[in-house]
């Protein structure tokens, strides 16, 4: 397809789309599509070329390949999150080869669609993983869109239900006794309780998993008791007071990571090579659920279908403790560091103030 030929974005003289090809005689047709939709706009632009005796526009020059590496090429460094952006971009290349052209991919009932992507990706990770996957393909067709490109946005074809499970949280007897499991773990000793430290540590800071793990000996301030996050997520500066529960477990952390010449306090000398310093600890799942097998607390299991204790589980519970004390939800929201007090409602009804306290004023018949 011509370039003159397509969409033409809406300009300062005109909110709505105009409409350029060429009709079986040659000549030039322009017209309003009366739209200020793109994806409505696309559709009155086909219908109008069919009424001219015109083939439908599916220019297969534009590729899922290229569209992507224009989009990376000027706009990856605005994107958050580079390793999820990468994960998925793989997922991608699995099904799709980077040379299919996009007009496939927006085509709903051909073969290699986005439609038929999700129903095979269905079968192997969750909702909310394929919702990440295509969140690129939506992002990159809008900045090709911005740019100029004649081509469709997929979003409106993405239709996913997510379902949110309920989460799960540890009584104090159940987090006593997990605690103890965790200094049973085969490489307690090893690894100089690191088990035991994170687990102690997520507890009681309701730091999320990665930022546990990436703890670094420069973010611990024992002279004004707090440890400083600046990468935390959504780029939100964060500092959480270090309570005398978790002062030893940052001590001995502190001391294994000068042990192994480190700045993590979670490092792993395992991964250290003559090339590469050591990295932390990748994650904790396996050992994890190890010790709340020990200590009698259900894990979650994929191939079960039961809900139990995951990992993350752990910054949940302490939510989920402060709430149960009555701490307001703005100041847990504050904790979490969530951007939106929305996200940090799903604790509410855990207050002593809540749902229980208000039905228990009902009168007694």
């Amino acid at each position: 397809m011509k370039r003159k030929e397509g969409l033409i974005p809406p300009t300062n003289k005109t909110p709505y789309y105009q409409c350029r090809f060429y009709n079986s005689t040659g000549e030039l047709c322009r017209r309003s599509t009366g739209k200020t939709d793109y994806h409505a706009a696309w559709h009155v632009y086909q219908n109008l070329r069919k009424g001219h005796e015109q083939a439908p526009d599916t220019d297969d020059s534009y590729t899922l390949g290229g569209i992507i590496a224009d989009y990376e090429g000027q706009a990856l460094s605005r994107i958050k999150s580079k390793r999820s952006h990468a994960t998925s971009c793989k997922a991608l290349y699995r099904y799709w080869a980077p040379s299919t052209p996009w007009s496939e991919i927006c085509n709903a009932k051909g073969p290699n669609s986005i439609n038929q992507y999700q129903e095979w990706r269905a079968e192997q990770v969750k909702a909310s993983t394929i919702r990440r996957e295509l969140a690129v393909l939506s992002a990159a067709a809008e900045h090709a869109i911005r740019s100029g490109l004649d081509i469709r946005n997929p979003r409106n074809m993405i239709k996913i239900n997510i379902t949110k499970t309920t989460y799960y949280y540890l009584t104090h007897d159940q987090a006593s006794r997990l605690l103890e499991a965790t200094l049973q773990s085969t490489s307690a000793a090893e690894n100089k309780l690191a088990l035991h430290d994170f687990t102690k540590i997520s507890l009681y800071t309701g730091m999320r998993t990665g930022e546990v793990l990436h703890l670094t000996t420069n973010r611990v301030s024992f002279t004004h008791r707090y440890l400083y996050l600046d990468d935390s997520k959504g780029n939100k500066p964060h500092a959480i007071p270090i309570s005398e529960e978790i002062e030893a477990c940052l001590q001995r952390r502190i001391e294994w990571a000068k042990h192994n010449d480190s700045d993590f306090l979670f490092v792993n000398p395992k991964t250290k090579t003559e090339d590469q310093p050591a990295k932390p600890f990748g994650s904790f799942i396996t050992p994890f659920k190890s010790a709340c097998k020990r200590a009698g607390i259900p894990v979650s299991s994929k191939h079960a279908k039961t809900r139990g204790m995951r990992v993350y589980d752990l910054r949940h519970t302490f939510a989920t403790w402060l709430v149960q004390d009555g701490v307001s939800i703005e100041r847990v929201s504050d904790m979490l560091n969530h951007s939106d007090i929305k996200t940090t409602q799903v604790y509410a009804h855990h207050s002593p103030t809540g749902r229980a306290s208000t039905v228990k004023r009902l009168p007694k018949l």
